[in-house]
């Protein structure tokens, strides 16, 4: 009751001083998820669910120093706000926290995707239960118009911090460019209207990690990149599409690391997407051909501005 009072009141907070966006917490991005900074502004509010599997389906363990399998759920609320007293910059507060246990996560990985795919069934250990996990994401960024006069270009950094672990991080990159982001007078010409359906972005990620409640070994740092395609009706506006469906790849240097200190490295792949103020993304360990350490995870998000699009007027002056 305590926790769901405290969301409440920051829903109706936030919803009341701004327009406003929205990212996943930490520490999804370490899972796989889409992490780039927000492009335009919202507000979201949802549920993250990672999974953290200690075996395969062939019973053969994760070499790190986590002993049990876990997956956090976090009840969710993201708020970016574009500033404009300050153009050219935005800053992001990301809230999530929740009970952590074996479920629904371990139910949707034997019950139902296993079996679809005709994968073995992932035997669970000890599991970490009856526990209530949670991080904060705070972050700052500058953004940088292309040659389509877009701010697509972004350099920024920011700090996670909770239970699963403490993070300091910089990250550079593209969001949602076309082509006539880098070739001059490309929407003079005929191709231009892949330019109106066709992004693509990408970041470069370091961060230095430290260990907490639930992570207690984790590498001194991390080095993340994300390539990613998206399809939707930008036109020419370009930022806030009525529909999209993103897929994005990602390499991690790891987080995690084994019995003799060296990180566990990942690749992952991640698929969104969204429509007016409904969100759905996935993201999954499948492309290192295992199914065991940070496996997989989901999230499903609802865009309060868009449900009411008056809200977003309110403070609209001062900020």
């Amino acid at each position: 009751m305590l926790v769901s009072f405290v969301f409440a009141c920051v829903f109706v907070g936030i919803l009341f001083v701004s327009d406003l966006m929205a990212e996943t917490p930490a520490p999804s991005v370490h899972w796989g998820s889409i992490a780039y900074p927000d492009q335009f502004n919202a507000v979201q509010i949802g549920g993250t669910f990672n999974r953290f599997s200690e075996f395969d389906g062939q019973g053969t363990r994760y070499h790190s120093t986590i002993n049990e399998s876990f997956a956090l759920n976090f009840a969710t609320a993201s708020w970016t706000q574009h500033w404009q007293r300050w153009p050219g910059w935005s800053s992001n507060l990301t809230l999530g926290i929740g009970p952590t246990g074996s479920e629904p996560t371990e139910s949707i990985q034997n019950n139902i995707a296993h079996p679809i795919f005709g994968n073995q069934m992932v035997p669970v250990g000890r599991s970490r239960q009856d526990v209530i996990d949670g991080m904060v994401d705070g972050s700052v960024t500058r953004w940088f118009s292309l040659l389509d006069g877009m701010p697509e270009f972004f350099v920024g950094g920011g700090v996670s911090l909770g239970t699963v672990y403490y993070e300091e991080f910089a990250r550079i990159g593209v969001r949602r460019a076309s082509f006539d982001s880098f070739i001059p007078y490309w929407d003079e010409t005929p191709l231009h209207y892949v330019s109106d359906y066709l992004r693509a972005s990408a970041m470069a990620r370091y961060g230095v990690l430290q260990s907490s409640g639930l992570v207690q070994n984790v590498k001194p740092y991390s080095f993340l990149y994300q390539v990613s395609l998206s399809v939707g009706p930008y036109g020419k506006e370009k930022l806030n599409p009525q529909w999209e469906i993103e897929f994005a790849l990602s390499w991690d240097s790891g987080i995690f690391v084994d019995e003799t200190g060296q990180s566990r490295k990942e690749f992952f792949f991640s698929l969104a997407a969204s429509y007016a103020a409904l969100r759905m993304e996935t993201w999954n360990d499948a492309l290192n051909q295992k199914d065991k350490g940070p496996t997989f995870g989901f999230t499903i998000t609802l865009d309060l501005l868009k449900l009411f699009p008056k809200i977003s007027q309110l403070g609209e002056e001062n900020y």
